[in-house]
């Protein structure tokens, strides 16, 4: 069993908008803040990128802070947007008088890196006449009291690197079965493969899941115990044991392709292994259940 130990964890998830007829709407006319300058609120900020809605929260240092700051936050966000209504989905062609703006034909978000190829992902150089726009749902893990050590004693950024590859395994390959969001490999052909993060100075930003764990309060607690579990594996080189058996190219496969069955084996061989009871039972709970944020979060 991995035992969990604290550890620092925030999140910037982002959400398309969308009418009482649930037409999608650009979120360019509906909130002031932005990337560098946000609207600051109770818990963290608010911002427009491109035509989706985000958040980002301040950092947690336990299950229910981070619960509870994913709760304050969506109902700020939920309450600033009204009448219009957050919509969890990783993808989707956007309707086209929403783009008729320059904003919504950027994409200047800083580069993030390929943890395999130790390289900078790309967009296509076509993203911005395309309509296809994504939301994703980045954690960010920090040190909290010299822990975790791969972090907290990491000079040369690959503990960074280590700890990327352990989030895929333990919660990329999982959410593509938590998941039931049928856009989400789409989302992939802009951004979120396999080994997509950010080194941060307080530690790394991972970019591989979308926006689906904010439905619920299950799906929440769900996420923050993959990450943990990805976070103790990585310190005590469990994950690189795992990842060597499985094979590093495959994982990204598993990933990148959505490959429900080959992610399910996974799990079934390594990772409940190290669930406890409580957490096996959440597991199935929140498998592919398409549950409305709206109405699990008292929107």
């Amino acid at each position: 069993m991995l035992e969990q130990e604290k550890f620092m964890i925030g999140a910037d998830p982002e959400f398309f908008l969308a009418d009482k007829d649930d037409k999608l709407k650009s979120a360019i006319p509906y909130i002031t803040g932005t990337k560098h300058a946000q609207m600051m609120v109770d818990g963290g900020g608010i911002q427009r990128d491109n035509v989706a809605a985000e958040f980002s929260c301040d950092p947690q240092d336990s299950e229910e802070g981070f619960v509870g700051i994913i709760e304050k936050m969506l109902k700020q966000l939920s309450a600033h947007v009204k009448p219009l209504k957050l919509k969890v989905l990783a993808s989707t062609d956007f309707p086209v008088e929403e783009l008729n703006c320059l904003e919504a034909r950027e994409f200047g978000c800083d580069p993030d890196f390929d943890c395999y190829a130790l390289a900078v992902n790309s967009i296509g150089e076509d993203a911005a006449v395309n309509t296809l726009r994504s939301c994703g749902g980045h954690i960010h893990i920090g040190v909290n009291n010299g822990y975790p050590k791969v972090l907290s004693e990491d000079e040369d950024y690959m503990g960074r690197i280590k700890i990327t590859k352990a989030m895929d395994f333990f919660v990329g390959i999982p959410s593509i079965i938590i998941d039931p969001d049928e856009t989400a490999p789409r989302r992939r052909k802009l951004y979120g493969k396999a080994g997509c993060h950010r080194p941060k100075d307080y530690g790394v930003e991972y970019r591989a899941v979308g926006n689906f764990w904010t439905r619920s309060p299950d799906t929440v607690r769900l996420i923050y115990r993959l990450t943990a579990m990805a976070i103790k594996a990585c310190d005590m080189g469990v994950a690189e044991e795992y990842l060597n058996e499985v094979g590093e190219k495959e994982v990204q496969r598993i990933i990148n392709e959505s490959d429900k069955a080959a992610a399910e084996k996974v799990v079934d061989m390594f990772i409940k292994k190290h669930m406890k009871e409580e957490t096996a039972d959440l597991f199935l709970k929140c498998k592919n259940n398409p549950l409305d944020i709206n109405e699990q979060w008292g929107l």
